[in-house]
């Protein structure tokens, strides 16, 4: 009986662990500008969310997206983005709300991976 306990309990532990250091590995931060470029140290080269507003979209036919993220919450803040996955929605432009999801680089850009832009509350007809 005492050998079953043991083995139950050790099960327990295992999947534990498995748990937390799965969920680990596949949690990703989300911020505003402002709160992330003031983190001490900065989480270079960890994946993360940012949220702001697309401004200076500059697209060359074959190459990366470049742009930059301001501050959603009215601070000063910017982030200067790359994007080299090839398309993106219709809905990004610029003025428009977005999450970019990447890396933030020693050199202060920000790969982003995936580009998510937040769609309007309501579309209305082409007049």
């Amino acid at each position: 009986m005492p050998k079953k306990f043991f083995a139950i309990g050790l099960l327990v532990v295992a999947v534990g662990l498995l748990s937390y250091f799965g969920l680990q590995q596949a949690t990703t931060y989300y911020y505003e500008i402002s709160d992330f470029l003031n983190l001490d140290p900065p989480p270079y080269d960890e994946t993360v969310r940012i949220n702001g507003i697309v401004a200076d979209i500059k697209r060359d036919e074959l190459g990366p997206i470049n742009f930059k993220l301001l501050d959603a919450t009215g601070k000063e803040a910017e982030i200067q983005v790359i994007y080299q996955q090839g398309q993106v929605p219709d809905t990004f432009q610029e003025g428009t709300s977005a999450v970019v999801e990447g890396v933030y680089t020693r050199e202060g850009i920000f790969e982003a991976h995936s580009i998510l832009p937040k769609c309007a509350s309501h579309y209305e007809a082409k007049e």
